[in-house]
C-alpha cells in the first residue's frame, strides 16, 4: 500500500472523509522527519502550488488531532508543533530563545521514565508520555 492509500484508509478509520486538505497534511506530516508548525506546512504548500488556506491548515490540523491521528506540542504561549502521534513518548529539549528542538535517545529516556513511574509507586497502565524540558 502506498501513502496515499495508507493516510486515505486512516483518515476513514478515524472517521474523517478523505478530503484535498486532510490528505495533503496528514501525508506532509508523516514525510516530516521532526514536528512542523501551521506557518511551515502553509508555506511549504505555497511552494509546491497546494491550495491551501492557513484557516483550512490550522482547522485540519485541529481536527486530526482530536481524533489522535496526530500530537500538538505547545511550546510557550504561543508556538505549536505537529507531529504524527505514533510515539509511545515524546521527550524533546526546546530551547526558550530560538525554539531549536533537540531530540534525545528514546531508548535511555523510556528506561529512566519507566522507572521513574515505578519509583513513585504508581500502578498504572501508561498511554503515553509527553516530557518537554526548555532551556534557556
Amino acid at each position: 500500500m502506498d501513502i496515499h492509500e495508507d493516510v486515505i484508509q486512516q483518515l476513514r478509520q478515524s472517521g474523517l472523509r478523505a478530503t484535498y486538505s486532510r490528505t495533503h497534511i496528514l501525508k506532509a506530516l508523516l514525510n516530516a522527519k521532526q514536528e512542523v508548525s501551521a506557518d511551515h506546512l502553509y508555506r511549504d504548500f505555497a511552494i509546491a502550488n497546494n491550495d491551501i488556506s492557513l484557516t483550512s491548515i490550522y482547522k485540519t490540523l485541529s481536527e486530526l488531532e482530536s481524533k489522535k491521528l496526530i500530537r500538538c506540542i505547545t511550546l510557550g504561549r504561543n508556538k505549536s508543533f505537529y507531529k504524527i502521534n505514533n510515539d509511545f513518548f515524546y521527550c524533546k529539549i526546546i530551547s526558550n530563545k530560538d525554539s531549536e528542538i533537540i531530540s534525545l535517545d528514546k531508548t535511555v529516556v523510556n528506561k529512566s521514565l519507566k522507572q521513574f513511574i515505578a519509583d513513585l509507586g504508581l500502578d498504572i497502565e501508561v498511554e503515553s508520555i509527553e516530557l518537554v524540558i526548555y532551556k534557556k
